[in-house]
């Protein structure tokens, strides 16, 4: 059932949709930020465990596991940026239930 035009009620459904599509679209990025971080950790284990075997630079595993923190911190930003969202989604509704 479509909500007519007038109605109040559909600005702010538009409202939080935008908002948790963009909620949405946050985690995803810290998701993927996650894997790439636990990549960077799995590679720098490889790298110390073949160092005997291989001709590398030493600061490789460094910068490595400097990548994975990196990555983490990241991560840890864009999820309160994502609980930032999920607050102004839930203002906006109490707004628009009790205002």
């Amino acid at each position: 059932m479509l909500l007519p035009s007038p109605d109040t009620r559909r600005a702010v459904l538009r409202q939080g949709g935008a908002i948790l599509d963009r909620r949405h679209a946050t985690l995803a990025r810290a998701i993927a930020f996650t894997y790439t971080a636990l990549l960077a950790f799995v590679m720098t284990s490889l790298l110390y465990l073949t160092k005997r075997q291989t001709q590398r630079p030493e600061a490789l595993p460094v910068v490595s596991f400097s990548v994975g923190v990196l990555l983490l911190g990241a991560t840890a930003l864009l999820v309160l940026a994502s609980l930032r969202l999920s607050r102004r989604a839930i203002k906006l509704e109490r707004q628009e239930l009790f205002d």
